[in-house]
């Protein structure tokens, strides 16, 4: 496409060969995050997609978990003291190589500690009257947010983003009340735009994936076509990554997805619709 408009070819680089074989394996097994120096783990991806040292981080928590689950009786205190070593290490650091899961801990603590706040029925929507409580849930939602952007401003400080999105989720728990509601009224219109929510979020970590790669192709046509300090760019460019990286999803992921999974996204969507077409 590029020499389409500039009349000439340019090779693109040949990533296997520049490459060895051992940073090829490194790079497969995810094990590359642990040759960064420092806290730059995404430059140790970059050549081919950066988001990858998140997903060997990630690789490195569900092993923990397993092997706390292998020791059912112990499950619930070893994730505790894995959660005391990871907030000590942030007050005072271990001097441990980054590419550990033990820096990022605490970020998934707060994921932890949200879901058993909710399985104990202590979030906000049972807390407030239920005549209030979307109202408090949405002026607390929008105040965390507006105090967490002010924090991030001055800090990039990983947990303090989980902690902020953690109370967040918190504060806004009370819509899913009404949108229960919705979901049994069975409207077209509302059950279309409920199905499309739950395709995005279906779809979200395949779109966290292949955005960086796949966002610079719609980008050449939106810039021909919109001002760059146009609103309508981001939107835009947004839309058709989006669509982009919904047939990953769709004939890929999706095909992974577990039972239960695949049940709570066919619960939320009106009967009505959901019986005409299928995720």
């Amino acid at each position: 496409f590029s020499m389409l408009k500039t009349g000439s070819f340019v090779q693109p680089k040949n990533l296997l060969s520049e490459y060895d074989i051992g940073e090829w394996v490194n790079f497969i097994l995810l094990s590359k995050v642990f040759f960064a120096e420092g806290s730059n783990l995404q430059g140790q991806f970059n050549a081919i997609n950066a988001v990858y040292w998140t997903i060997a981080i990630e690789f490195q928590f569900y092993l923990i978990v397993f092997i706390s689950l292998l020791f059912k009786k112990y499950y619930k205190f070893i994730v505790a003291f894995v959660s005391v070593l990871g907030i000590a290490n942030l007050i005072a650091p271990f001097n441990a190589n980054y590419g550990l899961f033990i820096h990022y801990w605490p970020s998934f603590s707060v994921g932890i500690a949200l879901a058993y706040i909710f399985k104990a029925k202590l979030d906000l929507s049972h807390i407030v009257s239920p005549r209030l409580s979307l109202f408090v849930a949405l002026i607390s939602t929008l105040l965390t947010i507006i105090c967490a952007s002010v924090l991030l401003e001055k800090t990039s400080n990983g947990f303090l983003f989980a902690l902020a999105f953690g109370i967040a989720l918190w504060c806004i728990s009370p819509v899913e009340a009404v949108l229960n509601r919705i979901i049994k009224q069975n409207n077209t219109l509302s059950g279309i735009a409920l199905k499309g929510g739950v395709a995005l979020c279906a779809m979200s970590y395949s779109v966290y994936l292949l955005h960086g790669k796949l966002h610079l192709f719609p980008l050449m046509f939106v810039r021909q076509v919109v001002e760059v300090n146009s609103t309508f760019y981001g939107l835009l460019t947004i839309l058709l990554t989006l669509f982009m990286c919904y047939p990953f999803y769709y004939f890929i992921e999706r095909r992974f997805m577990s039972h239960n999974h695949a049940n709570l996204h066919q619960n939320a969507k009106p009967s009505r619709v959901a019986s005409n077409v299928g995720l």
